[in-house]
C-alpha cells in the first residue's frame, strides 16, 4: 500500500487520506471535512449517492481523530478509522534526507539563498 498521509485544505476544510494498492482497480480513502460530513460533496452529491454510483466503493467518511490537524498535528491514535482501512502510520523520524553528514548537510535552508517573490497583480475590474 502507499499511504498518502493527509492533505488538509484549509480554504475548504477538507481532510482526506488516500491509501492505494498498486494492483488494485481503486483506491480506499478516509474522507473528512472540518465542518462534518455533512459539508463533503462529491460533485453535488451526497457519499452515499456518491457511492451508488460505483465510485469509492470501499472508502468511508469518518474523523480520522488527528489530535490537532490545524497545528499539522496528524498522528493517528490507535482507535482511529483510518487503520480498518489499511493505513499504516508513517515513522516520520525515518523520513528525510540521511547518510554523510557533509552531504546531507548541503541541503540546509540555510544554505539556499532567499526566495523572492513577485509582487501581487493588480486587482481585477473584470467584476465590478
Amino acid at each position: 500500500m502507499r499511504n498518502v498521509p493527509a492533505r488538509l485544505l484549509a480554504r475548504t476544510g477538507l481532510l482526506l487520506m488516500a491509501l492505494t494498492a498498486p494492483a488494485a482497480a481503486e483506491s480506499l480513502t478516509l474522507y473528512w471535512h472540518t465542518g462534518g460530513p455533512d459539508q463533503l460533496r462529491f460533485y453535488r452529491r451526497t457519499f452515499a449517492q456518491w457511492q451508488e454510483l460505483g465510485l469509492d466503493r470501499h472508502s468511508a467518511v469518518a474523523d480520522p481523530l488527528f489530535p490537532a490537524a490545524a497545528a499539522h498535528d496528524f498522528r493517528l491514535p490507535p482507535n482511529s478509522p483510518a487503520f480498518p482501512l489499511g493505513f499504516r502510520p508513517i515513522d516520520f523520524a525515518q523520513a528525510g534526507l540521511y547518510g554523510d553528514a557533509a552531504w546531507a548537510g548541503q541541503v540546509r535552508h540555510a544554505n539556499c539563498p532567499p526566495t523572492q517573490l513577485p509582487p501581487p497583480p493588480a486587482p481585477s475590474t473584470l467584476f465590478r
